[in-house]
């Protein structure tokens, strides 16, 4: 990172007598290592605080690769209460041009202040990165700045910020989806509704926290209800449209009034309740429109919710002909955001010989893939919090690997992470990539399984669609999808597959190995003594077509002296003892599986159009399928190190399938 010429100290001229002479020390302390350029002392929430805004320092930048401000948050009770951090947020995003959105640092009288912070940590994926201090220790003449900076250590680099298994709920980690938010928000102020689909795990969720951000920084009503949750999909139609309301007092600030009685939601007066309800809360917020959010809304919707009375009976029906009735009718009171994985619900025209009342009521928006340029803004911006910079490649090889699917490519990075030295910074080369690629990919798997949930339970047709094209079916792939455009603009639209040269293709590699394993390979469950088998009965046809196609391809490129080229990758002392046999002969017993690897490889531009010119993949999958044959294991075999052996063996065979031996 460039220099940029920020020399510690204290802003001219920048009063901060308002802080104790406790904390005025602190300031004059950490402006050693900082250029304090901003002071206030607000109160929040009934408690006061003192903050300054510090620009890293050039020395600083250098070794932490932070160079904008740093938020210094001043809490002077002896106890130090998670609440607190609540300030956080606000100056975050009160400031968020301005302040460095990952780092904080957190000055208490709490003498377990540091303990505390590490439970927050542990227990809170994703959060900010909290650097605590006590007051005492700053006061310490001992304190200098490699004290300072030893604790930056300490809390900088052990956190894995890739790591996540739930929605952002902060703009510090929110990359890529501020157009989709913003134009959301323009079809709420123009009484419209939206929809947002895509697949599990692709960041619906967090687009909706991101727009409920917005309302409640704008102090608008707005009521996020997840489908998922029993509350909602346990509950008849009327009982979840009076559950919504309870939903609103709880989350909408200043709403005091008395409920509506759960007893008067009866079947026949629901919709007036509810329509009243409505008016009720828009008005206590002077008369502002409400947002309803409904998320994973395939738990409420006809033949798909695991609740036979959204399934089978009529619920589905009745809860949508309310709230359609109430908006044509108030289009001023509210408007809705339905979210889920497939657009189904707003495409059927009728349901059981009535009409859907949703029928086309917004227009479906596809929550896209990332492209190259935010996937490098998202590991670059992230990386460099946990000591990690990479080399321009790596980037593209993780576009590659992982299609710019935001979870994915985290969670990949994040086993990266574990896969690396302590010692940081560390630069990820292309080379480590290449070289380590089995060692990160597969865990990967388990949560690509994750994403395709929902598709493969409930939208089999377009998951068996998937398996055809995994298979290599193309001209019946080609065939199913012109007969459906339906499922084609699905398919497209989760960012799965793309068309190119008039041939479909899947636009994720590890969405590919995950399908064909899954459809051609027992998955989990086998016994040792079963996966050895599993091993030998696809090992050995594959090294019989490798041992085939090398004597074919040797023997056509250099004719009588194709067995030297063999025998040149074979040591010498193993050498001598076979220049008096054919190649037909040795290769029927009297070579090892890793001398074929070694040929391969070194005369790989030979075959380099059989294993689609991946040199690094072909010889990953050639090193793990050798580093695993049963003569140089004990018996057991770890269900990682079999998955992505048949993940290996299914890119050979699909490779070789096409050659005629």
């Amino acid at each position: 990172m460039e220099k940029n010429n920020v020399k510690p100290g204290i802003k001219y001229n920048l009063n901060i007598n308002e802080a104790s002479l406790d904390e005025q020390k602190i300031i004059k302390r950490i402006s050693k290592l900082f250029n304090i350029g901003f002071f206030r002392k607000v109160e929040f929430k009934q408690m006061n605080y003192v903050y300054v805004f510090g620009k890293p320092s050039d020395d600083f930048t250098l070794k932490f690769n932070i160079d904008t401000e740093i938020l210094i948050l001043f809490n002077k009770l002896d106890v130090f209460e998670k609440r607190t951090l609540d300030i956080v947020d606000k100056l975050m995003y009160d400031f968020y041009n301005r302040l460095d959105k990952y780092c904080v640092i957190i000055i208490s009288d709490d003498p377990l202040i540091c303990k505390k912070i590490d439970t927050i940590n542990a227990g809170e994926k994703l959060s900010r990165v909290f650097i605590p201090f006590t007051y005492t220790e700053l006061l310490d003449p001992q304190a200098n700045t490699s004290f300072i900076e030893t604790r930056f250590k300490q809390f900088f680099y052990v956190r894995d910020l890739f790591d996540l298994d739930s929605p952002i709920k902060s703009e510090s980690f929110f990359f890529g989806r501020s157009k989709i938010v913003h134009e959301f928000f323009e079809r709420y102020s123009n009484s419209e509704n939206s929809a947002l689909f895509g697949l599990r795990k692709i960041g619906k969720t967090s687009v909706l926290y991101a727009i409920r951000r917005i309302f409640e920084s704008k102090d608008l009503p707005v009521v996020y209800i997840d489908c998922q949750s029993p509350s909602i999909h346990k509950r008849r139609w009327n009982e979840a449209l009076e559950r919504i309301i309870n939903l609103a007092y709880e989350q909408i600030p200043g709403l005091n009034k008395e409920l509506t009685k759960m007893t008067e939601y009866n079947e026949k007066d629901t919709a007036n309740l509810f329509e009243t309800d409505l008016k009720k809360i828009s008005l206590l917020k002077n008369s502002k429109r409400i947002l309803l959010i409904f998320d994973e809304i395939e738990n409420i919707t006809f033949d798909i919710s695991p609740n036979e009375h959204w399934n089978k009976q009529d619920d589905y029906l009745l809860f949508w002909q309310t709230l359609r009735s109430i908006f044509q009718s108030n289009r001023d009171i509210f408007s809705f955001i339905i979210a889920g994985v497939n657009p189904h619900v707003l495409e059927i025209t009728s349901i059981r010989g009535q009409d859907n009342p949703i029928f086309k009521i917004a227009t479906p928006k596809y929550l896209n893939l990332f492209n190259i340029e935010t996937v490098k803004e998202m590991i670059a911006s992230i990386g460099l919090y946990m000591g990690l910079t990479f080399e321009e490649e790596v980037f593209y090889l993780l576009y590659e690997d992982f299609g710019g699917h935001p979870f994915l490519t985290r969670i990949a990075c994040s086993n990266i992470n574990k896969n690396l030295p302590d010692k940081r910074p560390f630069m990820v080369s292309k080379y480590w990539y290449k070289t380590n690629r089995s060692k990160f990919v597969f865990p990967v798997i388990s949560y690509v399984e994750q994403t395709l949930l929902v598709l493969k339970n409930f939208y089999q047709n377009e998951y068996k669609m998937l398996e055809i094209l995994a298979n290599n079916e193309i001209d019946k792939f080609s065939e199913l999808i012109n007969s459906s455009p339906r499922a084609s603009e699905h398919l497209k639209g989760y960012g799965l597959v793309n068309m190119e040269d008039e041939q479909y293709y899947f636009k994720l590699r590890i969405i590919e190995d995950f399908i064909v394993q899954t459809s051609s390979t027992p998955r989990l469950g086998l016994s040792t003594e079963e996966k050895w088998e599993t091993i030998s009965k696809r090992r050995n046809p594959l090294e019989k077509k490798l041992r085939n196609l090398a004597a074919l391809i040797l023997k056509a490129h250099y004719g009588n002296s194709y067995k030297e080229k063999f025998l040149r990758v074979i040591n010498e002392k193993r050498r001598s003892k076979l220049e008096n046999l054919t190649l037909e002969e040795i290769f029927q017993s009297h070579y090892l599986f890793f001398d074929l690897m070694q040929l391969y490889v070194k005369e790989f531009n030979l075959f380099q159009n059989v294993f689609e010119n991946q040199s690094n993949k072909f010889y990953s999958s050639m090193q793990h399928i050798n580093e695993f044959r049963i003569d140089a294991h004990a018996k057991d075999i770890s269900e990682d190190d079999f998955q992505m052996l048949m993940l290996e063996f299914r890119w050979l065979e699909k490779c070789l399938s096409n050659v005629r031996q």
